[in-house]
């Protein structure tokens, strides 16, 4: 599995605690072994021999050795949560950094709940795992094949007996395990949808009050919390039934125990202190024997996490490096003979062949669903074509790091949204080396500059500051700022405009007219006040064909483009937007 190469990967930094833990592990089983074997002569030698000057001797050396077990229980303890602590973070980050990486699809494809429900948890119940199934699976094993030897040593019907008793006892749990295993397995994966979906409801938490269904959303709650407890009830109901036989097996074979030892000692087989032994050894067997197959139902519980977090640690990740360089900046973007569709979907694009040059804003239009958005991420590289090629200077853009070319792009999609951080970490992003000189004018520019200074603590404010409460519009706006203060010579807005009330859509408009000297700025919109502002459009048919030309031309020769934006006399009407467009520029 890929997860124990990564493991394995991660703890090389911490060798020499994994050495000590091993030889911590080691010594304090050897210590618990020969406690025994002390105890026995201690019995024997004062009971038969009445030696009573070795009890002190014994009394010395049973401190010494009650001391080596707890430094090295303390050493083991103090070494595996240095390792824990350590190995956790790492995973932590290598799972985000993978996820980071990911290509699109593996979000779009994947619930987040349970995204976020594998890094957060999975990784603590992976370390332990480590320590509680594999190291406590492996002290188990070596306590329990020492002891079986002692025991044989003394006296080998005793070892058999109880060899058998428990191949029969490992036999006869192996359905429940494996029904344990499939439950867990669900278990776990209605744990990571419902995270999505408490994940859902809390983003979205204005627009669920507004819905005033409040029955619904607490009827759905209550079904996955009652479904989830039911899961648990059913594994915990399993365990229990395991662990009762297994105790009936156990007392079974201590009763057997008890008959040959009694004869033993009556035939002066064995001795008082020998038969106290072989109790104390019997009780490390029964012990042993219980936490490794208790060890198993708790490992059938927690596998489900490792293929979780393996799943992560084997995403298909993007080669961002790969390619050419860009050395020049992008003077023209070219799309032949384009098709593409999502998984085995219907083409939402087909055939489409567009030319982008510099020094000119376009605009996209026409109705939902028909790719004008889908048409932006395959320049992005978020997915692949299915047929055709993108050009940029006249290379394909295939031929290019993925890295540089999304440097070239700055993007503002539908969704307005800020990142944790400060309002300067969220404006600089993708350009950290800005001047806060450059912030402020871009955000004054945008209508936001006293909305700004009158937070808390102004560009240093956290956006999960309470005072951080920018409306829709506004938010709008901020991420327009953060993509222009990239300056990436490629500007593409995505219905930046629909949060907006005519003067701030105009602020928008204006301050990206300004910056368009050298760059390639698309729009895409619903809106015809921002179609008048562009030199060129492009019009997406519901037929997959498209329209190019001036706003006048559509507007005089597309019928379905008047309809679009609902103009019946599209001369008149456009001559009166027109009108009312350069009276709001002269104010």
């Amino acid at each position: 599995m890929k997860i124990i190469k990564n493991l394995f990967h991660l703890i090389r930094d911490e060798l020499i605690s994994v050495i000590i833990l091993v030889i911590s592990k080691l010594g304090y089983i050897i210590a618990r072994i020969i406690f025994p074997i002390i105890i026995s002569i201690l019995i024997d030698e004062v009971y038969y021999n009445k030696n009573r000057n070795i009890f002190f001797n014994m009394l010395i050396l049973f401190v010494i050795l009650f001391l080596q077990i707890q430094t090295f229980f303390s050493l083991d303890l103090f070494n595996w949560k240095y390792i824990q602590n350590h190995l956790i973070i790492k995973l932590k980050k290598s799972m985000f950094y993978n996820v980071l990486r990911s290509k699109p699809y593996y979000i779009s494809q994947n619930n987040s709940g349970d995204i976020i429900t594998t890094i957060n948890n999975d990784t603590a119940i992976l370390m332990d795992i480590i320590n509680q199934n594999i190291a406590r699976f492996i002290n188990s094993i070596i306590t329990f094949i020492v002891t079986i030897i002692f025991v044989v040593k003394i006296n080998w019907i005793l070892a058999i007996i109880f060899i058998l008793g428990s191949i029969i006892t490992y036999i006869s749990t192996t359905k429940n395990r494996v029904k344990i295993n499939e439950i867990s397995g669900n278990y776990r994966r209605k744990c990571g949808q419902f995270n999505g979906k408490i994940y859902e409801w809390l983003n979205y938490f204005k627009d669920l009050k507004l819905t005033m269904d409040d029955d619904k959303i607490k009827n759905i709650f209550e079904v996955n919390v009652n479904e989830l407890i039911n899961e648990e009830v059913i594994i915990e109901t399993n365990n229990f039934i395991y662990r009762k036989y297994h105790e009936i097996i156990m007392m079974l074979l201590r009763i057997i125990y008890y008959f040959i030892c009694t004869y033993l000692i009556i035939n002066n087989s064995i001795t008082i202190g020998i038969f106290m032994a072989i109790m104390m050894y019997y009780d490390k067997i029964c012990a042993s024997y219980d936490d490794i197959i208790g060890l198993f139902f708790e490992f059938s519980k927690r596998k489900v996490s490792i293929k979780k977090i393996d799943d992560i640690l084997k995403i298909d990740r993007e080669e961002l490096d790969e390619g050419l360089k860009l050395t020049t900046p992008i003077e023209e973007i070219v799309y032949k003979n384009v098709d593409f569709k999502y998984n085995d979907t219907y083409k939402i694009i087909e055939n489409i062949n567009l030319k982008f040059d510099k020094d000119i804003i376009y605009t996209i239009v026409g109705p939902s669903g028909v790719g004008k958005s889908s048409l932006m991420y395959l320049l992005f590289g978020f997915y692949d074509l299915n047929q055709g090629e993108i050009i940029i200077n006249n290379v394909d853009f295939k031929n290019y790091s993925l890295k540089d070319i999304r440097n070239s792009i700055a993007y503002v999609s539908q969704e307005s949204y800020s990142f944790y951080g400060t309002v300067r970490d969220n404006l600089t992003m993708g350009n950290p080396n800005i001047s806060d000189d450059d912030i402020w004018k871009v955000i004054d520019s945008l209508g936001l500059k006293y909305v700004i200074q009158s937070l808390h603590d102004g560009l240093d404010t956290n956006t999960s500051d309470k005072s951080f409460g920018l409306s829709g519009g506004q938010l709008q706006r901020f991420c327009v700022a953060r993509a222009l203060l990239k300056n990436s010579n490629i500007m593409i807005f995505d219905e930046v405009t629909s949060a907006q009330d005519n003067e701030s859509e105009l602020l928008i408009l204006r301050r990206v007219q300004s910056t368009h000297k050298n760059k390639i700025i698309i729009f895409i919109t619903h809106r015809i006040s921002t179609v008048l502002e562009s030199k060129e459009v492009i019009f997406f048919k519901k037929d997959k064909s498209i329209e190019s030309g001036s706003v006048e031309n559509l507007l005089a020769s597309s019928n379905t483009f008047k309809e679009l934006f609902n103009l019946k006399e599209s001369k008149k009407e456009y001559d009166n937007i027109t009108k009312n467009k350069s009276m709001e520029t002269v104010r």
